[in-house]
């Protein structure tokens, strides 16, 4: 990737210092030939790879947010605000996208970059030993985080873009412009061996100021989902549900996680790194702008603030549709959705058309100082998700018990959540929902038990940009879009030896830069 190839390593690693406490660190001064040989600049190049998690936007002003992908794409959102701001996004949605939109290239220079990062740490660091024991240990531990956001960032790409030029390590000059594309299942199995030794590297927990570096059962959620994305899609690398169901065993089993009481409290800034966050992207206010290398928080709370209100640019407005869905009384879509009218915070919400989403809205006295860098962390993985992931495989492997006591621990939850906070007009409390005596056990079984799985993570999950992957891997995608934009997916789609997936374009730049093979549908590097 010729975005890749223009940073030199310490000019990417400390050009920015990242978001929340263990990425607030000065910079030392640096000798090339010697940084790795101090721990302490190990732990500092390793955490420059986390930084790259919070670029939403690259120089050429493409927005890189995970809804444009995960809710848009799923037909779960329109993209809102003004008509005319970020069209390219209804482009992408609609299937109708070029290989010069700006938001497809964001992504992959972003992911790009944060592999570079990875590469150079992972490889600096396996090239040395430390003569004490405790800061050899946390070597590996640093190997096993630059490894699990290698796979990370691989993962983003292979999904949208499928099979990728594979890097491993740091590029030599004459292997710019001329690597070709891995293929699909040669991705995903570097996906896999990074993760399986990140798993083996990391720890179940961190100290209070290490939280949201990357933990063993982090490693184990994001393995779980690749062999789930393979299952349902190509599985050339012919893995199975058993392989899914060994590593959500092991999350469940580790006693790490839990279910918290409240939905509620989730999205709310006393919800960050619960009991429930596998992984989570740390972020805190800052005064740089979007798009600055020196951004420590995140645009996603501004991008998708009610614009009505004055707090945001109303972007990814949920549909109709999913506020149908939700059974009467659930108190998640109150959670998750907000209609004119609906108090938040104690205040009434003005939404001229459609509806918001409520999981990225901040308390006022937040709003006020964040603007677009706000101090809100992305919640990229809870264990409700894994209990889930566990449920659908345990159904595939004939435990239906299982799945159902899973699904069943999640209702449960949900019956003694409260309304979202502040539902009641000049209070910030949490109201009671009423729905006790609503959102009863599930009893199914054979293909009901596996549709009452899938639903759930739908009420469960919505807006949090994972249901595009879903529909993908269960092969209902082509039946949520409209008769045109069904057509133009299916004729940009990879075919699978499960169910086929639609694919954006290899950005343009890098076609031409390196002379990839373009992806079906979008017309050589056009």
């Amino acid at each position: 990737m010729k975005t890749v190839k223009i940073f030199p390593l310490l000019l990417l690693m400390f050009s920015v210092i990242g978001c929340s406490d263990f990425l607030e660190q000065e910079s030392p001064n640096i000798n090339a030939d010697n940084f790795y040989n101090d721990v302490d600049n190990a732990k500092l190049a390793v955490t420059a790879v986390y930084d790259v998690l919070t670029y939403e936007e690259d120089q050429l002003g493409g927005h890189v947010l995970d809804f444009m992908w995960g809710d848009m794409l799923a037909w779960d959102s329109e993209k809102g605000s003004d008509p005319s701001d970020q069209g390219q996004l209804n482009n992408m949605r609609e299937w109708r996208a070029l290989a010069t939109n700006r938001n497809i290239t964001g992504l992959w220079t972003k992911s790009y970059k944060g592999i570079y990062r990875a590469n150079e740490v992972i490889t600096k660091l396996e090239a040395l030993t430390y003569p004490d024991r405790e800061e050899d240990k946390l070597r590996q531990q640093y190997i096993g985080e630059a490894k699990f956001l290698r796979a990370y960032y691989y993962v983003s790409l292979v999904r949208l873009y499928g099979g990728v030029p594979l890097i491993t390590k740091p590029l030599v000059p004459s292997e710019f412009g001329a690597l070709d594309r891995a293929s699909f299942a040669e991705v995903f199995a570097q996906i896999e061996t990074d993760l399986l030794d990140a798993v083996a590297l990391l720890p179940n927990r961190y100290a209070a100021e290490d939280t949201g570096r990357a933990t063993k059962g982090a490693a184990r959620a994001y393995l779980a989902r690749a062999y789930m994305f393979q299952l349902g899609t190509h599985n050339e690398n012919q893995v199975t549900w058993n392989d899914v169901y060994e590593q959500t065993s092991a999350i469940v089993a580790s006693g790490v996680y839990n279910l918290v009481p409240n939905y509620a409290t989730m999205f709310e800034f006393e919800g960050e790194n619960s009991s429930e966050s596998v992984f989570e992207v740390q972020c805190v206010v800052g005064t740089e702008g979007y798009s600055s290398d020196r951004k420590t928080g995140t645009l996603n709370t501004e991008f998708q603030g009610n614009r009505e209100a004055g707090i945001g640019w109303g972007f990814n407005k949920p549909t109709q549709a999913l506020y149908d869905i939700f059974e009467d009384g659930d108190p998640r879509r109150a959670c998750t959705i907000i209609a004119n009218n609906d108090i938040i915070y104690g205040t009434a919400q003005v939404v001229d058309a459609g509806y918001y989403n409520r999981k990225v809205h901040m308390e006022p006295e937040f709003d006020k100082i964040a603007g677009k860098s706000s101090g809100w962390n992305i919640r990229q993985c809870r264990y409700a998700d894994v209990m889930l992931m566990h449920a659908e495989a345990a159904y595939h492997m004939g435990q239906e018990g299982v799945a159902r006591d899973m699904v069943n621990q999640i209702r449960a939850r949900a019956r003694v959540s409260t309304l979202s906070k502040g539902s009641i007009e000049g209070s910030m409390d949490y109201a009671d929902a009423g729905a006790q005596d609503k959102l009863a056990a599930i009893s199914s079984t054979g293909t009901q038990l596996l549709e009452d799985i899938l639903m759930e993570r739908k009420y469960e999950l919505s807006m949090e940009s994972v249901s595009y992957y879903d529909l993908v891997r269960t092969g209902k995608y082509y039946d949520v879009l409209p008769t045109e934009v069904r057509a133009n997916a299916e004729a940009k789609s990879m075919q699978g030896n499960v169910n086929n997936l639609p694919l954006l374009p290899i950005p343009d730049n890098e076609v031409r830069a390196w002379n990839l093979e373009q992806n079906q549908g979008y017309g050589g590097s056009n």
